[in-house]
């Protein structure tokens, strides 16, 4: 702090915060360790439709005074990092500025109201802002200090600043960053990893990935190019005690391929935000054995639905160097054993799960707590917690039409039922008719039963949507198929047909006609 700020505010009280929250993680699996009888309850539930970011739940709850605090600081913060157009901002956190002020942000009456808040909405927004930006690897809020500034019993000032350990202000970065320029050298690394994650990609679909292919290709391929750091659990480590530099963020997934569950969290946030898939990190505990600890995951939108996904519990986690290591007596086939036993886990295992609160089944079985609590006082009775999406009941399934059941036939109608997999409520159905093989008109929105009077002796194409995306399409040459049915009949018969329904042939932003 320089010599004018510092006469400015001599009577000012430095209130709180040393280690407000770089990561929740920390956060949590300190006070789940030190208090393994807490009574631990779900988060609520909330539908969360088009929510990309908690800030996004910020603004559309701004009823709740503490939402509004929140969000306000959310923004100080945010608009010190970038500016309107999403860039890193000149002059801002990144180029080293050591302090914010709330007084751009809120008006003398609020800034007296919001020291009710102060604490608890500055922790909510902070965790929240590196939910939301997985690129900011690294900002730490470690040796952060709130300063306030009083006229008699009215709060005219609230400042936000990083002090090193003589109190003297500092720069917000992490880890041994020094200069600006070695924060750009990282975030080009991290983006030329996204790049050719990317790119990748399209190798693997060049007609063009569905979001589920995505969302497949990303969980896979952190799972085998990420290592799980070991070094974490092990608490003799005087190396590293807290884990690796970066293992915590997406950076250590993406470009040092060594991460923790946090790590591999924030790596699937930043992929998929690229490619504009709707999605949530989440945050818990894991109750193993009676113990707890800290954990997160993700939540993925996808098609009107919010699913569970672990990438860290696909993971197999135990890398072959770690065997190499601490058991080269093993064999390879009593090593692939261990290994087994010790996760009995595969890589889709924890792929878009569906599950119930109270029921505790699906994504939410094997004892994992969604709390999403923010920040404990000591004596654990004020925190700030988000909601978490109501996701669905079921796993997610990709849709399939296995094949078409005549229901009914006379002289005048044919009734068809389309069978499939993985149809989910909101998804609908439509079908396109020809004579001459060749499918072309309009679609017509139909049921998933459908009764065609004149004119059933042709070819269909019928098709699963959600919204303007295909899912799926499914050809039938009613025609042909009819031919092994008998004219008169009084159940129903199934008909199989040659092809089924490929998503794999499906392209992303193929449109309903």
């Amino acid at each position: 702090m320089n010599e004018k700020k510092t006469n400015r505010w001599s009577n000012i009280k430095l209130l709180l915060i040393i280690a407000v929250v770089i990561i929740i993680l920390g956060v949590i699996i300190y006070f789940a360790v030190r208090n393994n009888n807490r009574q631990f309850n779900f988060s609520d539930e909330e539908t969360m439709v088009g929510v990309n970011t908690y800030r996004q739940y910020l603004e559309e709850n701004q009823d709740d005074r503490l939402n509004y605090f929140t969000l306000q600081i959310y923004t100080a913060f945010y608009d010190s990092i970038y500016d309107e157009d999403g860039s890193y901002k000149e002059g801002g956190l990144k180029s080293g500025a050591s302090s914010i002020s709330l007084s751009d942000y809120l008006d003398s009456n609020e800034l007296n109201e919001v020291s009710d808040y102060l604490y608890v909405a500055t922790s909510g927004a902070l965790s929240a802002l590196i939910f939301d930006n997985p690129d900011l690897f690294w900002l730490s809020f470690g040796n952060m200090g709130i300063y306030t500034e009083t006229s008699g019993f009215t709060l005219t000032e609230v400042v936000f600043v990083s002090l090193d350990s003589s109190n003297r202000e500092t720069d917000f970065y992490a880890y041994d960053y020094l200069y600006e320029w070695q924060i750009d050298n990282a975030i080009n690394r991290m983006e030329q990893e996204r790049d050719y994650i990317y790119a990748q990609l399209d190798l693997a679909y060049p007609d063009g990935a569905t979001d589920y292919e995505t969302i497949m290709f990303f969980n896979d391929y952190l799972v085998e190019n990420v290592e799980y750091d070991l070094s974490v659990e092990d608490t003799s480590s005087e190396y590293y005690p807290n884990g690796r530099p970066f293992v915590h963020t997406a950076y250590g997934a993406l470009v040092n391929d060594l991460a923790v569950c946090d790590g591999y969290s924030y790596a699937m946030k930043y992929l998929l935000d690229g490619k504009e898939i709707t999605n949530l990190v989440g945050a818990g505990y894991m109750i193993q054995n009676g113990q707890a600890g800290g954990h997160m995951w993700s939540y993925v939108y996808l098609y009107g639905n919010w699913y569970g996904l672990d990438v860290t519990w696909n993971d197999p986690a135990i890398a072959d160097s770690f065997f190499e290591e601490n058991y080269p007596y093993y064999s390879e086939e009593e090593r692939e054993q261990y290994r087994n036993n010790y996760t009995n886990l595969h890589k889709h295992d924890y792929l878009l799960l569906g599950g119930s609160l109270e029921e505790g089944i699906g994504f939410y079985a094997e004892n994992r707590i969604p709390q999403n609590y923010i920040y404990y006082f000591d004596d654990g009775s004020s925190y700030y917690q988000y909601p978490i999406p109501e996701i669905s009941n079921v796993d997610f399934t990709y849709p399939e039409i296995d094949n078409i059941q005549v229901i009914y036939n006379d002289e005048l109608a044919v009734g068809l039922y389309i069978n499939g997999t993985g149809i989910m409520s909101n998804y609908t159905f439509s079908y396109s008719y020809s004579t001459d093989g060749l499918i072309y008109g309009d679609y017509v929105e139909c049921n998933q039963d459908i009764y065609l009077i004149d004119g059933a002796n042709g070819y269909y194409r019928f098709r699963i949507c959600y919204e303007d995306t295909v899912l799926c399409e499914y050809d039938y040459n009613f025609a042909v198929q009819s031919s092994l049915i008998e004219n008169e009949f009084k159940s129903s018969i199934k008909v199989d047909t040659v092809e089924k329904c490929d998503v794999i042939t499906m392209k992303k932003e193929e449109l309903v006609a």
